[in-house]
């Protein structure tokens, strides 16, 4: 899933951007969630909060309250590898904005090329997908998505399989991890699974062949779903 935020105190642009900001990501068939932010304090509380996946922010540098400058310097010690693309109705401020690495700079109106062009950058910077940062033993462990081999659920406590055979469980929700994984890599076969398709070997009626034996339930409402993904996904990887 990728999770696309953006920060512009117009509301009425905001609303016309979010949806072309959707229309462009319908059509590279790009699984998202799109997240609108009236104001900086808004944004900012949600960025603090770990458990809130985010891939990519939009981000406007003339804000009411807090100039977009001062506030992409705030965030980077909350989220430091968060790409921010920052938007603007002037140029003049784009020598000045890099100060803050943006991974892109647009002028408003913006284009269907110049933030289609943004997007296909931003989202090719998840080949080297973040880590997964949860809680286990009263700290917080640092997991590499490659390591995992699939999540199980039950009730809230997450049980994370490795491929190293180490299981770690934390508390929270399979629908809120997937948020932080990345979309296409990960599939949700059972409404109790979550499974990286980079260790599946096979698969049979209602079921999933990973790596080492392990085997992980597909449901029968999602069996075909799941099927097409994995063999979609086995062919891009072979291609």
């Amino acid at each position: 899933m990728f999770c696309v935020a953006c920060c512009d105190d117009n509301a009425p642009w905001l609303e016309q951007f979010a949806q072309q900001l959707s229309r462009l990501l319908r059509a590279r068939g790009t699984p998202y969630r799109l997240y609108t932010y009236p104001n900086g304090e808004a944004l900012m509380a949600d960025l603090a909060d770990p458990n809130n996946a985010m891939h990519v922010l939009f981000l406007d540098i003339m804000l009411a309250e807090e100039d977009g400058l001062a506030l992409a310097a705030r965030l980077r010690a909350v989220r430091p590898r968060l790409p921010v693309v920052l938007m603007s109705s002037s140029a003049e401020f784009a020598l000045s904005g890099y100060a803050v690495h943006p991974a892109h700079y647009l002028l408003k109106p913006i284009s269907d090329e110049a933030l289609g062009g943004a997007l296909d950058y931003c989202m090719s910077l998840r080949s080297t997908p973040e880590p997964l940062v949860f809680r286990w033993q009263k700290a917080e462990k640092v997991l590499p998505v490659g390591e995992i081999l699939y999540v199980e659920v039950f009730d809230a406590l997450l049980k994370v399989h490795t491929r190293t055979g180490t299981v770690y469980q934390t508390t929270g929700h399979l629908s809120q991890l997937e948020l932080k994984l990345p979309a296409g890599q990960f599939f949700r076969c059972h409404k109790s699974y979550l499974v990286n398709l980079d260790y599946v070997e096979g698969i049979r009626r209602y079921s999933l062949l990973l790596t080492g034996g392990h085997t992980v339930p597909v449901s029968k409402q999602n069996y075909t779903a799941v099927k097409q993904a994995y063999l979609s996904y086995s062919s891009r990887r072979l291609g």
